[in-house]
């Protein structure tokens, strides 16, 4: 099936948000692309109330929440079956320029092994600062950072160039790679899923690229507002998963000072400026113990 670039918007339970995201898209300039929305298994009638707006579209549906890479595999796995080349997967909070896919799909086809693109990330609510520029993996701590975050657009940010971390808010994925490497590993559940996917493929020799000329907005996390109980308590737990997955052994002892002595105790200080001091500090303490060696079992808070 020859459908150029298929992109993904995924949704759960946000009817304002998913609809802006699809009218930005549609209104991209580019030949040949289809919508397909991810319903993460909204509880809500926003998926009824974009069916009547958007009857065109195609849209798949998990009956339950299982988690955010659980609903971009939705997609991945559509895209094998369909045998597309690229997609592009992005997050229902986020605006798009109209040149942005274009972009994207220039970068891919004219780099070698491209296996994953980023375009910039800036604020929605502050149009002209930068929230991804760019970014990087430590190598003592497996912390992930944003380039640029906070300072306002420039020319320094309009480079198109390798990257040591791309976000996963706006993915641009070749079909290759995942053919390849796989999908997003579902354990991860929330938080972390697009990190292990970009450290699989540099490990793998596919190439991450950075696209500063194409350009989205953000609105940073209006689906999993950042002082719920699972925040922290996926931030604590896959902090701590990844790490142990990828942090060099002869790094491992600074991992585990930073991890004990920074990442959990600021997190419980984040609870408390966020107005959720007992279940962010739960979340922080069963975070620990469900990423410890001596937790061996798989609930998961409530969403």
């Amino acid at each position: 099936m020859d459908t150029g670039v298929l992109v993904f918007i995924l949704t759960v339970n946000n009817y304002d948000d998913t609809k802006e995201c699809i009218d930005s898209v549609r209104a991209i300039k580019h030949d040949h692309f289809e919508i397909v929305i991810l319903d993460n298994g909204s509880t809500d009638n926003s998926i009824e109330l974009l069916k009547r707006d958007f009857p065109d579209l195609k849209f798949l549906r998990i009956e339950h929440n299982a988690g955010c890479a659980r609903g971009m595999n939705l997609g991945l796995k559509h895209a094998l079956e369909e045998k597309v080349h690229y997609i592009w997967m992005l997050n229902n909070d986020i605006i798009v320029d109209q040149n942005a896919l274009s972009i994207l799909e220039g970068v891919a086809e004219s780099t070698d092994k491209a296996g994953l693109i980023g375009p910039k990330n800036l604020y929605y609510d502050s149009p002209d600062i930068v929230n991804y520029g760019g970014g990087r993996i430590s190598r003592l701590t497996c912390r992930t950072y944003h380039k640029g975050n906070g300072e306002i657009d420039s020319d320094r940010f309009r480079k198109t160039e390798e990257t040591g971390y791309i976000t996963g808010a706006s993915l641009f994925i070749n079909m290759d790679m995942i053919g390849e490497i796989g999908l997003f590993d579902e354990s991860y559940f929330l938080y972390y899923e697009d990190a292990d996917l970009f450290m699989r493929a540099k490990l793998a020799g596919w190439k991450t690229i950075y696209a500063g000329n194409s350009r989205i907005w953000h609105k940073i996390s209006r689906t999993n507002v950042n002082s719920s109980d699972s925040y922290f308590y996926y931030m604590v737990r896959n902090h701590r998963k990844f790490s142990k997955k990828y942090l060099k052994w002869y790094y491992r002892p600074t991992g585990w000072l930073y991890y004990y002595f920074f990442w959990c105790p600021s997190h419980i200080y984040l609870a408390f400026r966020r107005g959720n001091p007992l279940g962010g500090t739960k979340g922080v303490l069963k975070g620990i113990w469900h990423s410890s060696m001596f937790y061996q079992g798989g609930s998961k808070p409530k969403n």
